[in-house]
């Protein structure tokens, strides 16, 4: 679920939420930088005024990491709300591969675990490297496969 602006999030969401409740979709509000909903306090306002349970949230672990925000702040702020994640390790804002970057995505895994998540989590692989994406994609998982399965 995507809109223009914060108030048009709020304002659209029971008419939005209506719509799909016969289709079995589950709609997520994601935090991207630079937009509407960047930072905590954007994703604080919107899902405090929207405030429907049908509303889930995606942990966008990349992109509050852009915003200064650490995956567990974003988590805090969501916990009971999320319902898929989105991971990537950078540097700064750059998308690196994973184990390469600043984020913590091991203890991610652990918190998550210890949580009982049963949603997905989708890799995101915005490399500079184009030419070795799918090695670092590869890599991403087997990293993941390797923490998931201990």
């Amino acid at each position: 679920y995507k809109a223009s602006d914060r108030s048009t999030y709020i304002k659209a969401s029971a008419e939005f939420l209506n719509a799909i409740a016969e289709f079995g979709i589950t709609p997520v509000i994601q935090n991207h930088y630079g937009t509407p909903v960047t930072t905590l306090g954007d994703f604080r306002e919107v899902i405090e005024n929207i405030d429907d349970n049908r509303m889930k949230s995606l942990l966008e672990v990349g992109h509050f990491y852009s915003a200064g925000v650490s995956w567990e702040q974003g988590y805090e702020l969501l916990e009971d709300s999320i319902a898929l994640i989105h991971i990537k390790d950078q540097v700064g804002r750059q998308s690196v591969p994973f184990t390469t970057g600043e984020i913590n995505l091991h203890s991610l895994f652990e918190h998550m675990e210890k949580i009982a998540y049963t949603g997905n989590y989708v890799v995101e692989m915005e490399v500079k490297d184009k030419t070795n994406t799918l090695k670092y994609l590869q890599d991403a998982f087997n990293y993941i496969n390797k923490l998931c399965n201990k």
